[in-house]
């Protein structure tokens, strides 16, 4: 049975595939950029709902990818924001998460941090 990791990436390089196509058919790129985006979110938020992270936490698209501009090659910014700084066990999750982000492909720019 294929890992997490295995499964998400094989599925985000074949979405992005998907996307790309498209782009060279209708020659459309605001079209591209919301697919990729698209793409991009259905991974994290898969990753995200298995590593069943705290309800009090959130996992916030920022720079280019939070205004929905991803670029074919662009990194994927996001903020993992806490309710308060992590313990021991949330902060070995955390890393897990964004270590996984990383095996699926993404080039991730990442910050943990809490609400004050």
């Amino acid at each position: 049975m294929p890992t997490l990791a295995v499964t998400l990436k094989k599925r985000l390089k074949a979405a992005h595939q998907e996307a790309i196509q498209a782009f060279q058919d209708d020659s459309k790129p605001e079209h591209l950029l919301i697919q990729l985006r698209r793409n991009v979110d259905a991974a994290l938020i898969e990753a995200w709902e298995k590593h069943a992270l705290p309800a009090e936490m959130a996992l916030v698209a920022v720079g280019g990818y939070g205004r929905g501009e991803l670029f074919p090659h662009s990194d994927v910014d996001v903020l993992i924001l806490l309710h308060q700084a992590p313990d021991a066990a949330l902060q070995e999750k955390l890393e897990a998460l964004v270590q996984l982000f990383w095996d699926i492909g993404l080039e991730i720019g990442h910050s943990i941090r809490t609400v004050d």
